[in-house]
């Protein structure tokens, strides 16, 4: 298990012990519903918390009805949808090598690739809806946000802002930022430090309120 895992694991774990009827937001779900590889944690999420996701790349969508199904006690209210700064439609360019082999949606980003730092191509994309994050909030009536976890390739400052904007002020926020250009995670990092204590983990970064 990786250092990163173990950060997690612990403050879920904490969190868990800490708070009950725990309010889940997964932005990017794809098959896995953690960026965290080892999901044995989702077994502790009981019956009365709240699960809610989104993926917007239909075939990794329809798996991750299915992976979701595999923990009876998880009712997971999922949309088709990616977060945007806008409601309507995009284009969500899909990863190379992805693209090659299964279209399976693990690396798709609303970025253009001249502006990606990943591999892209402008002619290797689907058209999904969009929502803002305000939207999404509203067709889902989520009132409370504790966990909240991003892994949209680059596209993470944006929905963190959208997020905190609202008033959405999670006691954990864990997000990628492997694909983010430098000045995106300098904003992130000056968005959430006053507010939060924030652990690097590998490609990841932990976010605990302070």
């Amino acid at each position: 298990m990786e250092e990163s895992d173990i950060y997690f694991l612990n403050a879920i774990g904490n969190l868990q012990k800490k708070l009950s009827n725990i309010s889940y937001v997964f932005i990017g779900t794809n098959t896995n519903a953690s960026p965290v590889i080892d999901t044995s944690w989702l077994r502790s999420i009981n019956s009365t918390d709240l699960v809610y996701g989104t993926e917007p790349f239909p075939s990794a969508y329809s798996k991750c009805i299915k992976f979701f199904s595999e923990f009876p006690s998880i009712k997971a209210k999922m949309l088709n949808f990616a977060i945007s700064n806008q409601n309507g439609f995009s284009k969500l360019y899909q990863g190379v090598s992805d693209w090659n082999k299964e279209k399976t949606g693990i690396h798709g980003t609303l970025i253009s690739p001249e502006n990606s730092t990943g591999e892209y191509n402008n002619s290797m994309y689907v058209d999904v809806s969009t929502v803002t994050f305000e939207y999404f909030v509203y067709l889902l009536n989520i009132t409370k946000i504790n966990v909240l976890i991003i892994d949209v390739e680059g596209y993470e400052y944006e929905i963190l802002k959208q997020c905190l904007d609202m008033g959405f002020y999670p006691e954990l926020i864990y997000y990628e930022e492997f694909n983010m250009k430098q000045h995106e995670k300098e904003k992130s990092y000056n968005l959430l430090c006053n507010m939060y204590d924030i652990t690097k983990c590998k490609y990841d970064n932990l976010c605990l309120l302070k």
